[in-house]
């Protein structure tokens, strides 16, 4: 056993001088041989009888903390090492020690000064690393983020070979959302050590916030068949895996990380965040419900459970959602999704005008915590036009590939689910469901939230078309035709169509009153999408986007089709016929059982297309016509 600040070198040891008695060398070696043994029972005898016998003796006091601190015994332990540094301020060790054990027992403030008291003792580099790692730990926790970052890189420049300060600095820079550079610091600590858990839990959890979902299973997938027990490394896999769209893996992980911690809240949720998104209505549930029951206030739980179904009246869920919204410290996102829930559950109790409060409420949350300038909107809108005045030149060399891509494209809420569900029933289809890769391909193209970005050149275009075929690829489908469902991508319509020849168009078109409001009632995640904070701003965000999928049919007639939601709900099998056939595909009875289809869904409608077509899905924004009518004013006409 290597003990902090008692390693059995010098640097490590009390330099107290003077006529004090002291134990023999022989007496203190037998001791620290004890703790070095792991026999801390022995260990602590022999120091409580040295302690009496030597009072106030530095190396004594300090190996007693260390032993009481084994025995479980920490605030004698903490005593101890105080009296260690009262004896012998100039013992680096024992305030190592002792700040370690601040840190364990979360003290953090109480820890900062005893690691400065350290580093202004320390007498070598290996005692320096050891101060600043803990001092870093000790700033990060409490808050103090940049003054973490540099005692982190101060304990990797006093010991390189230092894996926790490599591991616990590219862990800061996720957290300061500088996940570029905490990627190149754990990739490279990776490298060093491929087989530190730590490393690899960071490594992947900053890769995730970074999209690159599948780098991250390579990542923690051999790390957790290494460490099965590790539920922090289990629950960042279930992440990964659901990132990548591997949800049945991801489920499959979940459960890895309840058996490593049966008492994790979190992964309770992860588990039931993945059966449903594959159809697990019941299980998805039960998981959330087991969540609840280990952490009955649990803001996230709560959210996901009550989306799930409306929250009864009376249920104490309501209290602990009122008293989290009353809490001033809420933070604005949470705040928008716990007043929705509430929206939900006073709308399916009949209560319009207290469900329009918590709805008007949300919103304010939400424009509060992502500000959000429609203006900007139209001006892109505007620019993305001017540039496609004339046809785009068409690429030049390109080479057939194995994938077609469909993009089925239009508001948010407007069916686009159902759509992809349909399609995704029929064998020659694989529905990949929102994929990310065309908006981040437009964005490294200077486009989105507003900006105005690089015109479509052939350098562009074919950039583009890398970039997206790739990631099609990646998905790992045999099957010709793939979808991509994600809604906004209306927007990059021709951008995409220019660069992917290939590619066909299914638009939604569903009546804006009721697509609006459904915006205004669901928490959709993505910056894209947050005009739904503000009623006349998602009327302004319908009216632009018809203005500009009417822009592309004009560009690319043949390859774009409308799809009418409300027809498709009446007409199912016509209107699926009519589908099919626009997505270049010959027609397959499967499409008319499209709820039968298991594969992941995860979007807010994960629950609708599990079951069959049904009408009266466009009117429930009725009941609200008075509390809408500046959106209603605006889309007047349509």
């Amino acid at each position: 056993m290597s003990e902090p600040g008692e390693s059995g070198s010098e640097a490590g040891r009390s330099r107290e001088t003077g006529n004090r008695p002291s134990p023999t060398p022989e007496a203190l070696a037998s001791l620290q041989g004890l703790l070095m043994r792991g026999a801390f029972a022995q260990a602590l005898e022999v120091a409580e009888r040295l302690a009496q016998q030597y009072p106030g003796h530095a190396r004594v006091e300090n190996m007693l903390g260390l032993a009481q601190m084994q025995s479980g015994q920490v605030e004698p332990a903490l005593a101890a090492f105080a009296r260690a540094n009262a004896a012998d301020p100039r013992f680096a060790g024992a305030y190592i020690n002792r700040a370690n054990l601040l840190i364990a027992l979360g003290r953090f403030a109480a820890a900062v000064p005893v690691c400065e008291a350290a580093l202004a003792a320390v007498a070598g580099a290996e005692e320096a690393a050891k101060a600043h790692h803990l001092l870093a730990v000790a700033h990060a926790s409490t808050g103090a983020r940049v003054a973490a970052e540099g005692a982190f890189r101060a304990a990797i420049a006093a010991n390189p070979d230092m894996v926790a300060a490599h591991a616990g600095l590219g862990g800061l820079l996720a957290t300061l959302g500088r996940f570029n550079e905490a990627v190149a610091v754990l990739e490279a600590a990776a490298q060093r050590w491929p087989d530190d858990t730590s490393i690899a839990r960071n490594f992947g959890t900053a890769l995730i916030e970074l999209g690159r979902f599948e780098a991250a299973v390579d990542v923690l997938e051999p790390a957790g068949s290494r460490n099965p027990l590790d539920a922090p490394l289990q629950i960042a896999r279930v992440r990964a895996l659901r990132g990548a769209g591997r949800i049945e893996a991801a489920t499959e992980a979940a459960e890895a990380a309840i058996r490593a911690e049966p008492r994790s809240a979190e992964a309770h949720g992860l588990l039931g965040s993945c059966r449903r998104a594959l159809g697990d209505e019941t299980g998805a549930i039960a998981a959330y419900d087991a969540a609840l029951e280990i952490a009955p206030d649990d803001p996230t739980a709560l959210v996901a459970r009550w989306r799930m179904s409306p929250l009864p009246p009376g249920h104490p869920g309501r209290d602990r959602i009122a008293a989290r919204l009353a809490d001033p410290a809420t933070a604005p996102d949470l705040r928008t999704a716990l007043e929705l829930v509430l929206f939900a559950a006073d709308d399916k109790a009949g209560h319009t005008e207290a469900a329009f409060d918590h709805l008007i409420r949300a919103g304010r949350a939400k424009r509060a915590a992502r500000p959000y300038d429609i203006e900007a909107q139209a001006r892109m809108f505007e620019a993305i036009r001017g540039m496609f005045t004339a046809s785009i030149a068409p690429l030049e060399g390109i080479e057939p590939v194995p994938v077609r891509p469909v993009f089925i494209v239009g508001m948010p809420r407007s069916g686009t689910s159902l759509v992809e569900q349909i399609l995704a029933s029929h064998p020659s289809v694989f529905g990949g469901g929102e994929l990310p890769v065309l908006g981040r391909a437009m964005a490294e193209a200077g486009w989105g939230a507003g900006r105005i970005g690089a015109a479509p050149s052939a350098e562009m275009l074919g950039r583009l078309r890398r970039t997206y075929l790739d990631a099609l690829a990646a998905l790992g489908s045999n099957r010709p035709v793939i979808t991509d469902k994600t809604p906004m991508n209306f927007r990059w319509l021709g951008f995409a169509l220019a660069a992917l020849p290939e590619a066909r168009v299914l638009v939604m078109r569903r009546d804006a009153r009721a697509t609006c409001f459904s915006n205004l009632t669901h928490d959709l995640s993505g910056r894209a999408n947050d005009f739904g904070a503000d009623m006349v701003d998602t009327a302004e965000m319908y009216l632009l986007h018809l203005n500009l999928v009417g822009h592309w049919q004009q560009h690319y007639p043949d390859r774009i089709s409308i799809v009418p939601y409300e027809r498709l709900t009446e007409n199912q099998e016509s209107e699926s016929r009519a589908i099919v056939a626009a997505a270049g595909l010959a027609w397959d009875p499967a499409c008319l059982a499209f709820h039968e289809t298991r594969r992941a869904v995860r979007t807010a409608s994960a629950e609708q297309v599990r079951r069959p077509i049904y009408t009266g899905s466009s009117e429930a924004w009725r009941r609200y016509a008075q509390h809408l009518r500046p959106m209603l004013e605006r889309l007047k006409g349509l």
